[in-house]
Order: structure tokens, then sequence, then C-alpha cells
């Protein structure tokens, strides 16, 4: 029987939703049809779904003709059932007429597009049995219509764990259908994305009356035309006349102004106007919608007319620059925003899927080129178009060609952008792109100011023009803007020192190295990451008169490296011209010779300059705004500053020898002196007279530590503009002078100032903000801070404070209060007053009793009173969530409430510990480390982590079954047996440094068994075969070991995306006593799991991964030979060849290899060993894909996830294996391996550099794995489908050998 959401069976069924019953009835259609009643929409649906065959009820075919939209949702058994393909045909029908607005939105559920539109896999088989049974033209027809559809857009639900959530897609179905049936777009293919927000706010202007004329501003290609278009469809009926004039700068070119106006006027009036016509009375009577699509001249827009149109006419201008259509008249000008995230994934999948959600195995490539596309709906189509159709390999070669081409097409766009700039502007444009993109707006302004007269106006064009954009205070350009701009500048020569602007390491090189500079040369910006060393020489800059701007620049992480070179020269000449000057690690001792008088940023982080400039040097600092020298750790004063009567920032953060900054003597005009930083200054003892700084708002002294005074009271500092003091780690500052005058103070730090003994009064300081006030750690502090009334965190601990004054009551809103570590003896009345209290921190105060009913503190949460020497505890607290109690002297199991979540009783000294079901009902988290405790019965339900290490335990607790998590770590248990049933959510046991002897443990559900450090266990019985982590480092009594279950049946059945995202670690370093069948036996469950991962990892094959933590399986134990069974290809030194199986199968493989290698690893200690590199070249015959004949690959495997011994002892055994090793077979005949193991090496006098582990033996066997055949591979990675595989092979003495 049918029905429908409405009880009237007259009403227009809005919606139609067609689906197979018997694959998603009760789960998936159910909830979307659910979804779509919430929101009030009729939907229409066939509740019985007969399978009679019959044709298409009349029912059905008048719910499919009043519907708006139809929905199908395409399952795997859908094109089984006549009565879905005939509600399919129906629809389609619909939506083939021309004048027929009907909707379709197909969701490819759990099938694969591809498949559909080819009528492939399963829905083959049902055709043909339709074929058989129904007359040829009914099948025909909906042949037709299937493949049809699945060429449709829509959603492809693959399901699986790495998904999204059904949902999530059920949300974004009914979006995009009130989006559908609220718009005039009704069609799936108009992929208006991104802009029903906008359109709505220009419908609201176009119905206002004093808006005649409205400006659409934006960057090329961020959809301005596109935006317009939509509205002009949306309200054109409601005007007498509408025209949309497309590229009308364009137009003006070709055809002349006049013509165009001509052209516009004959199709408004419908008729060509003559000389003498009078066009402007015929105009004033008409109500007019015109679109004038990218205007660069707002004389076009008075020219063409607009002022005599009629009444409540409309005129709708878009353009790349603001000022154009300010100067055109225009009543509101609308920014087109940029695409967010959600939307540029929407659309660039729109265009490269033909798909409304992205596949899964595409994520995170096309991650990458909508990032680079920043929200260009441009972009981001000619992007999609590229890629449309192409496989996931092709993909990954485009990914590198991004930043070193853009597109041709929307290149020749974006250039016209720079059209209508002078010359001034276009240089502004180019100094951007290539040396500033990325700086301070301020920063950048300031120098080219200097040299640019209209640089503000001129930055401000190219912001109206979209050229440039400012964000978050910073100068930013789309990164095919920046590209174009380089590229202008890369045509100026073939020679890089003939061009204006360097910034490619390698034509920055040439041009220093070799003396090739010229006067051309305005900017050189080098990233020092890319290049190996640069050696400069006296004259390096000498021919570079026109030089304006110097960026020389390491990341942070690379400033020990060693890569500017002085050529035996204590200083370069440098130009005059310098307007900037930024050189990391500066290599020379000083400045000297060179003129700073039109420098504007000083910046010489880490340099190793003794002095700025000799003493007796005359400079001119009149221009300078900003020094940074920090960490120039040679650097003992700097110069007379006396003349930078601009300098706004002086920055010498960790100069170590640093004495003072400049003379007292010395009456320096800083007046526009703003923020000075000397942190980590370990010399300075006395910060100097600031008094002439009356603008300073940030001074900054953190861990200056022979700091004892700032300046003296009768300095007559006037504070009144300084916001932020940090004194941070002084500690033998002993007092901080008068704050009265400092009336704007947001932010005072001085936290482990360890001499401090009193602070000034700061309760008339309204600006200082409460998270801002640092106290902790300031040991010889008495009194209790004087601080504003509205704070609500205040952290005073390690302190000598002993009491909480009564005037705490005073700060009503405090919710956080630290005092841990002071002299605090009670919990005294005065904090039970603060009634808003959520945290209270007392560990290590010398409480010893601590009683709280239900009603003071009654909204405290978190109670923390570690290491106190509280001895009993009240608590009936019922807010309360999370009690820390560790290392207090305890006895007894605390009175506390039921509520608490989290409880820890560490070090304590309790003894036993019995919880009933109905105790601490809600307890989820225990930990009673390092306790007393001996005795355990534990049946809360609700606990998921136990922690009893160290406690001197010596039989296995009586615990729940709900328990996750379990550290028994170095207790006295001899015997754990865990079968099956017992245990069954534990995944995760630690019994590490225990006196365990035997262990039996057969729980399914354990990931990570931690054994190590154990000396009297003998034997490991029936361990699970499928551990994640398996540690039994440094267990030297330790003789059998023995898997369960060998065919690893578990294994292949956990979760794909677990094996893909972890790291399987089977340890037993240093154990020597293990017998041959124990070595077998684990060198066997390393095989087999690799093995098994082996075929996971193929099925992944193009997933993206972090090359550092790469999934792997690395395996050691001792012993000093290779197995010949697992590894028949062995060489006794690092290096080996084998030949590879020839392919025996019709389909495609992958080799997957693991690796063996034997070391001496007796002078390798903890945390040494980083990676083992495996470098080996394949080998086809003749050529193949390889294309010369032969690959090379570079694998690494991390040990950083090993968690190595204190140390090891002679020889071990290494098994490896990992996803990066995992490689698509292209013919390859032979293989060439290299293997080194690389170690962190810690010689001081080595520069930090790194060794190698020398490989003694090493062996390598080949897994083959089969991918099964697909005829359209293509189309199915486009369409985002999994690649699926067959079962995996190895090579053996018989060759190849299939594993079932």
């Amino acid at each position: 029987m049918a029905s429908s959401s409405s009880s009237s069976r007259q009403m227009k069924h809005r919606l139609f939703l067609s689906f197979r019953g018997e694959d998603t009835r009760l789960n998936f259609t159910v909830h979307l049809l659910q979804a779509l009643k919430d929101k009030g929409l009729n939907v229409f649906f066939d509740e019985e779904k007969l399978e009679k065959g019959e044709e298409l009820s009349h029912a059905l075919s008048q719910a499919i003709a009043a519907s708006d939209l139809s929905i199908l949702v395409l399952s795997k058994d859908y094109a089984s059932s006549q009565s879905c393909l005939a509600e399919l045909s129906d629809i389609m029908d619909r939506k083939r007429k021309p004048t027929d607005k009907h909707i379709v939105l197909p969701i490819f559920y759990h099938v694969d597009p591809s498949d559909v539109r080819n009528i492939g896999g399963t829905f083959k088989t049902s055709f043909e049995e339709h074929e058989s049974k129904r007359p040829i033209e009914d099948v025909k027809r909906w042949k037709a219509a299937f493949a049809e559809i699945g060429a449709s857009k829509g959603w492809h639900i693959e399901g699986g764990k790495s998904d999204r959530f059904e949902t999530e897609y059920i949300k974004d179905a009914v979006e995009y259908v009130l989006k559908k049936l609220n718009s005039n777009c009704r069609s799936v293919s108009e992929e208006l994305v991104g802009i029903d927000d906008q359109k709505k706010k220009l419908l609201v202007l176009i119905e206002q009356a004093g808006i005649h004329v409205i400006g659409l501003w934006g960057m090329s290609g961020i959809g301005k035309t596109t935006l317009a278009d939509a509205v002009y469809k949306e309200v054109s009926p409601k005007f007498e006349c509408s025209l949309f004039l497309q590229n009308i700068s364009e137009k003006i070119k070709k055809q002349g102004s006049e013509s165009l106006r001509n052209e516009l006027l004959s199709k408004l009036l419908n008729k060509t106007p003559s000389i003498g016509y009078p066009y402007h009375e015929r105009l004033n009577n008409k109500k007019i919608l015109l679109v004038f699509d990218d205007v660069n001249d707002p004389d076009q827009i008075d020219f063409m007319g607009v002022k005599y149109f009629g009444p409540g006419s409309k005129i709708i201008v878009t353009s790349r620059d603001i000022q154009v259509l300010r100067n055109g008249g225009a009543n509101h000008i609308h920014e087109v925003k940029k695409l967010n995230m959600n939307d540029s994934f929407q659309l660039f999948s729109t265009y490269a899927f033909q798909l409304l959600n992205l596949p899964v195995d595409f994520k995170y490539l096309s991650f990458k080129f909508v990032e680079y596309a920043q929200g260009n709906p441009l972009a981001l189509k000619v992007l999609g178009l590229k890629l449309y159709t192409k496989s996931i390999k092709e993909w990954k070669s485009e990914v590198t060609k991004l930043k070193q081409c853009g597109e041709i097409k929307l290149s020749h766009i974006l250039k016209s952008s720079l059209d209508g700039l002078d010359e001034e502007e276009k240089n502004i444009f180019l100094d951007v792109a290539c040396i500033f993109k990325g700086q301070h707006l301020n920063y950048v302004e300031k120098i080219l100011s200097n040299y640019y007269k209209g640089a503000r106006c001129g930055i401000n064009k190219l912001v109206g023009k979209c050229l440039i954009e400012v964000k978050y205070e910073s100068i930013s350009m789309h990164d095919m803007l920046e590209e174009m701009g380089k590229d202008i500048v890369m045509q100026e020569s073939e020679y890089p020192g003939k061009r204006s602007r360097l910034w490619n390491c390698k034509d920055v090189e040439e041009v220093i190295s070799h003396d090739k500079g010229t006067d051309l040369i305005k900017g050189i910006k080098v990233d020092m990451t890319e290049v190996d060393s640069l050696q400069f020489c006296a004259t390096a800059f000498e021919k570079m008169h026109k030089l304006r701007y110097i960026n020389i620049s390491f990341p942070e992480k690379m400033l020990w490296l060693k890569k500017l070179y002085a050529n035996q020269v204590e200083s370069i000449s440098l130009p005059d011209e310098l307007r900037f000057l930024r050189w990391d690690v500066y290599p020379f001792k000083s400045l000297s010779g060179f003129n700073p008088k039109n420098l504007i940023m000083l910046k010489l982080l880490h340099g190793n300059m003794e002095q700025l400039w000799n003493e007796d040097d005359d400079m001119n600092l009149t221009n300078l705004r900003e020094i940074d020298v920090s960490y120039c750790k040679n650097l003992r004063k700097m110069h007379n500053l006396s003349g930078a009567i601009n300098l706004e920032l002086l920055r010498c953060i960790g100069c170590e020898s640093l004495v003072e900054l400049w003379n007292e003597d010395d009456h320096i005009e800083l007046v526009n002196l703003r923020e000075i930083y000397v942190s980590e200054c370990k010399n300075i003892r006395k910060i100097c007279n600031l008094s002439r700084a009356i603008n300073l708002e940030f001074l900054d002294c953190s861990y200056c530590k022979s700091l004892v005074e700032l300046w003296n009271e009768d300095d007559r500092m006037d504070l009144v503009h300084l916001r932020k003091i940090y004194f941070d780690g002084c500690v033998n500052l002993r007092k901080i002078p008068n704050l009265s005058r400092a009336i704007n103070l947001e932010f005072l730090g001085c936290s482990n100032c360890k001499s401090l003994v009193e602070l000034p009064c700061l309760n008339h300081l309204a600006s200082l903000h409460q998270y801002s006030l640092r106290l902790n750690g300031c040991y010889s502090l008495k009194k209790f801070p004087k601080v504003p009334r509205p704070f609500c965190s205040l952290d005073s601990s390690e302190t000598k404070i002993e009491e909480v004054p009564g005037s705490i009551k005073d700060l009503h809103k405090l919710e956080t209060l630290w005092l841990g570590k002071s002299k605090v003896k009670k919990v005294s009345i005065n904090i039970l007053k603060l009634e808003f209290l959520r945290k209270l921190d007392l560990s290590g105060c010398p409480i010893e009793e601590v009683s709280l009913p239900f009603d003071p503190l009654c909204n405290l949460q978190h109670l923390k009173m570690s290491g106190s020497a509280v001895k009993n505890v009240s608590i009936k607290l019922e807010s309360l969530r999370m009690l820390n109690l560790s290392g207090c002297p305890m006895v007894k199991f605390p009175e506390i409430p039921g509520s608490l979540i989290k409880l820890n009783l560490s070090g304590t000294q309790i003894e036993e510990v019995s919880l009933p079901f109905d105790s601490l009902c809600n307890l989820q988290n225990l930990n009673m480390s390092s306790s007393a405790v001996k005795n355990v019965s534990i049946k809360l339900e609700s606990l998921r982590k136990l922690n009893l290490s160290g406690c001197p335990l010596v039989e296995f607790p009586e615990i729940p079954r709900s328990l996750i998590e379990l550290n028994l770590s170095g207790t006295q248990i001899e015997e754990v047996s865990l079968p099956f049933d017992s245990l069954c959510n534990l995944q995760h046991l630690n019994m590490s440094g225990s006196a365990v002897k035997n262990v039996s443990i057969k729980l399914e559900s354990l990931h990570y068994l931690d054994l190590s450090g154990c000396p009297k266990v003998e034997l490991l019985s029936e361990l699970p075969p499928y551990l994640e982590v398996l540690s039994v480092n440094d267990c030297t009594s330790l003789e059998k070991v023995s898997f369960a279950d060998q065919n690893l049946n578990q294994f292949d059945s956990l979760d794909d995306e677990f094996c893909i995202n972890h790291n399987f670690l089977m340890r037993f370093c240093n154990c020597f006593n293990l017998n041959q069948d124990s070595t077998n036996n684990i060198e066997a469950n390393a095989m087999l799991k690799i093995g098994s991962l082996a075929k996971k990892w193929a099925a992944r094959y193009d997933w993206q991964y972090n090359p550092d933590r790469a999934p792997s399986l690395i395996c050691c134990f001792p012993g000093n030979k290779i197995s010949t069974n697992m590894f028949k290809f062995q060489n006794m030194n690092s290096s080996l060849s084998l030949k590879i199986a020839p392919n025996g199968g019709s389909g495609s493989r992958f080799l997957v290899f693991a690796i063996c290698l034997v070391a001496d690893l007796t002078h390798c200690l903890e945390f040494q060993l980083r990676e083992c590199i495996c470098e080996y070249q394949l080998t086809t015959d003749g050529g193949g894909n390889g294309g010369g004949g032969c690959e090379n690959f570079r694998s690494e495997i991390s040990f950083r996830t090993f968690y190595e011994p204190v140390k090891y002892m002679d020889y071990h055994v290494f098994i490896l294996s990992s996803i990066d090793m995992v490689i698509e077979d292209n013919n390859y005949e032979e293989a060439t391996f290299e293997f080194y193991i690389k170690n962190f090496h810690f010689d001081e006098d080595n520069d930090g550099g790194e060794k190698y582990t020398k490989v003694e033996r090493c062996g390598v066997h080949v897994f083959y794995v089969d991918a099964k055949s697909d005829t359209d591979a293509t189309e199915k990675r486009v369409a985002g489908n999994k690649r699926s595989f067959s079962h995996d092979g190895e090579e053996g003495d018989g060759g190849l050998k299939r594993l079932k």
C-alpha cells in the first residue's frame, strides 16, 4: 500500500523517495525518511514495495509526477527489483523533459557509482535475469535510466570505518534537498556552491528603494559573475526589461564603448537608436534590471546611460577594483567571499569526481588541492576538471607539480588583474609576491613607505583589486597570484643577476658565490632550508647598489647548522640603499662600514657579532624602527642609540654577554620606544633608566638571573602606557617598585622569582587580568597579594603564604585557587566562603585533616591534595568529580562521594580496598600505584582504568570485567592465568618489573602486553597472536614462548583502519635464555603478522601517512643467525640481490618486503637507535614502466616507538616490514638491497652528527599480493572505490605459493 507523510491524498508531494526495501528499509532509509519529515517535508514512499512484477501503480506514477524532487537510494539489490526500476524509469523520463525542472538526487549506498553507470558487478546479473523474464523494450528502458542515474551527481556512501557516519550523510542530504526546493536552481548540475547566504543578502538589497547601483567586488575567479547571475535569474521576472552584459571591459576593447552602448539600448528598447533618437525618455519609463560584469573604469557605468533608467531600476556591477565601484556611484558594495572548507570540498568533488562528497581514499590528496585553491571557485573548478577520471598515481604526480607551475588558463585570467596598475603599484605587488608575503602589515608598510611615496595607497589599491589581502594584520596573497608575480620577475631575464628580485636558492647561490650581482637587483630572499651552504666574501653585495631588501632566514630547528660562512673577513660591504636587513646566523663580527641611513628594520638573530658598529662610527639611525639581535651570544653592548629617535622595538633576547643596554648617563630620547625584550640576558644586573621612554607598553626581563633591581624609585618613571611586564624567573630580584602610575597594566609575571619578598599593592589596577598575575614559585613571598575584585583565578602556589585572609571573600567571582606547596595549614573558613570555586589545589601543604560537608563549596569539581599531610578525609560534596590524595599518609580508604569519576590514592598507606557494586558507581579511573595495598576486591562495573603498579600484591586482584586498562608492574604476583571468558574487555596489561614466573593469557580483547624486566618469568604460553605490542625485554630467565591459534583468523578479522594506523611491536631484547623452538615461534608469529598486514597494507597502497609514523612491524630478539626457512635470500653483510618471481596471474600485484638484519648492539644505549634505512633498486628486463630499466626506492622504519631497553647486550636479530615497503609490481625481475641502522648520536664534538650501527647479516622475504582484475580501474578509482585484493602469496623453494 502506498502512503505519504501527509494525511491529505490531494496535497502535492514535494519529494519522492525510491529505495529497495530489503536492503535499507530498517537502517539508512528509515533514518533518512525521519530526518526529511522532521524538516516538515512531504515525502512519498512505497510502504510495501510489492514484488509481483506488475506495472508501476497509478498512485506511484501520480506521486512521481507531483513531486519536485526524487531521492534514489541505490543499494546492491536495487536493480533486482522490477518496481524500483519502474520508479527509476519514470523519474528519469521526467528529468529528461526540457520544460520539467524535476531534481534527481542519487545516493550510492555501499555500491560503486561506476558499477551503476556501466551496469557492472551484481547489477549486470540482475539485468540478465530481467531480460529472461520481461519484454526486451522494458529492460532497455530500465538500463538506459540506470546508466543515466549512475552518471548523475550524488553522494557515495562507501561504509566501513574510514568513511563518515551515515548520520552525517543524512544531514548533508537533507540540507541539500532544502536548498534545492527553496531555490530556483532546479538541477543538481547547477552547482552554485556556497553562495546562498550571499545571494540572500543581495536579494534584500534589491528590495531596498534607496539602493540603485550594487557593486560586487572580489578577486579573479572568486565567483562575482556566478553570484550576479544567480541573483539576476531570481529577480529578473520582476522587471520590465532585464539584461546581463558579460565582460564589459573586454567588449569595449574590441568594439568600442559607443558601439556597446548602442547594443545595450537596442536590446532594452527593442529599437536601434539613431542620431537624435529620444532614448532618455524611453528609458525613464522602464523599470530595468541590468548587470555590468567585469568593469574596470567607473566612466563605463555612466556612459551606458544608467542614470536615465526609470524608478525601481537596479544595476549590479562586478569589478576586481573597489575604487571603480566607489567612483562609479555604487550605493552598496558587497565583497564576494571565498568558499569555506566544506563548500570548497563539495565544489571540488563536483568537478573531480562528479559526486557531492569526496571518496574516502582521495580525501588526503583532495585536501592538498583544496588547500592550494584557498577557497577560489575558479581554481577549484580548473583543478577538479583537470583531475577528473585520473588515477590516484596521477593525482600524486599533480600534487608535486602544484608549486612548480600554475595552470595556464588560470594564470592568464589572473594576470588581467594587474591591468590598471601604475609602475609603483606593480612594484609593490612584486615586492610582496617575492619578498614580503606573510609579513606583518604595519612592518611592510614602514619598509615600503621609505622608498615608495604612495606605499600605503598602493597597498590599499592592491587590496581593493583583490591582489593581496590583509589577514590577522599580516599581508597575504593567494598562492596562484604569488606564482604569477614570481613568473613575471623570471621573465625579466634568463640570467638571475639581471632580475629585480631573487628568491630561488639556486639563483641566489649562483649570484652570491660567483659574484654575478648587478644594480638591477632590488631584493633577495633566501630560505636556508633549501641551501647546503653559502660563502660570502667582503664584496658579495658591492655591485648591487640598488639592493633594498635582504632576507636570509633559517627555521628555528636548523639554527644550530652552520651554513653561512664569512670568507676570513670581519665585516661585509652592504649597500646604503638597504631598507630591510634580516640575516639569521650573521657570520661577521660587526656591521662596520655599512651606513644605515635608510634602514627601517634590522634583524640579526643568532648572529656572530660582538658589536653592531664601532664606538666612533657616527651612524644616522633616524629611520630605524626595529632592532632584533636576539641570541647573539657574543654581543657585549648595544651601540649608542641616541640618534634612533623613531625606534619602536628593541629585542635582545638571549644575549648572554650583554651587561647593559646603554650607559645610565646617556639620556636617550627614545620617545617612540614601545617594546623592550631583554629576557634570558643572564648578565644584566639592572634595567637602565627608562624615564624618557614615555610611550613604553611592553617590558620583558624574564629569566635575567643576575637582575637585582629594576629602576630607582626616584627615576620618575611615567608608566601610564605600560601594559605588560614580565619578571618571571628573575631569581635574585627582591622587590618590584611602586606601580601606582601603571594604571593600564594588564599583565604582571613574577613566577619563580625566588628572592621576591613583597609585592606592591595591585588592587587599584582595574586592567590587570586574573590569568595575567603569575606568583607561583615565589618562595620568599609571605603575604597574600592584594588583587582586583573581579579575579576568577589566582595562582599563589610554591610561596610562604600560611593563611588565606578574610579579604578573599571580596573575590566573589573566584573559580580557581592554586595554593599547592604553600604553607597553608588548614582549609579555613575563609576558603569555604568561595561559593563559585570549581578547582582548588592544596597539594604539598601541611594540612592533616579535611572535612567538607554538603553545603560549602557546592560547585567544587576538582580537589588536589597530593603530597599533603592529610590523614583523615570526609568529603560529601556531590559536585566533586576528581580527587587527588596521592602521597598522603592515609591508612584507611577515604570517605568520598559517589559522584567521583577519577580518584588518585597512589603512594598512600592504605592496605585494603573493597569496593562493592553499589559504592562509587561513577568511578572510571582509580590509581593506587606505589601504595601499601595488599588485598583488592573491586566490583565496580563503571571502572575502566586501574593502576596497582608497585603495590605489595602477591595474588592477582579481584577486578571487574569492565576493565580496559590494568597496570600491575612491580608487584609480587607470580602466576597469571587469564582464560577467554575472564576479563573480556581488557586491552592493556602491564606487568613489567613484577615477580611473575608463568603467564597464560588467552584474552582476545588484549592489544598491549608488557612483561619487560621480569627476571623470574620462564614460560609464556599460548599468547594471543594478534597483539599490537608485546614487550618482553630483559627477561633473562625466559625459556619458552608459544602463541595460540597460529592461523591468525582473529588477526585477519581486525579492522583495516586499526592495522594501518598502528605499529606492531615484538620486543624480546636481552632474553638470552630463549630456546630454539621459542625463537622459531617468535619468528613465525612475526612473519604471519607481516603476511596478514601485507594484504591490508597493499589494499591501502595509496593511503597517505606521516613518514615518521608509517605503520610497521618491528620484532627483535637475541641471536646472530637468520632463519633459512623464513628468509630464503641472505647475505653476510649489509647488501644482497634477489630474483623476483614472475607474475603468473593475469592481473596486477604488489610486492611487500620483509627484511631481517643482524647487528651487534653491545654499545647501544637507551633510545640510541633511530631508524632502519633500506635503499633498494628494482630492475625490469628491457625497460618496463621504470623507463630506464630500473627504479630506486628508499624506505625508513622508525624505532621511535620501539621503547628500547636501557642497554643492549651482544647480537640481536631484527625482523622488519612497513607500509612504506609496499611496491606496485611493474614486472620487476631483480631487486638489490642496501641496509643501514641509523643512530641518534649525542657526541658534542661531532656537532650533533649521527652514526650507524653495522649490519652484520641481512635477509629478505617477498610477499606477493594479487590485486583483483578491474576492467574499469580508472573509473573505480575516481569513484573512490577501495581496491580489493585476493589471497597473498610468498616465494618458496617450489616457486610461488598461495596462502589460503
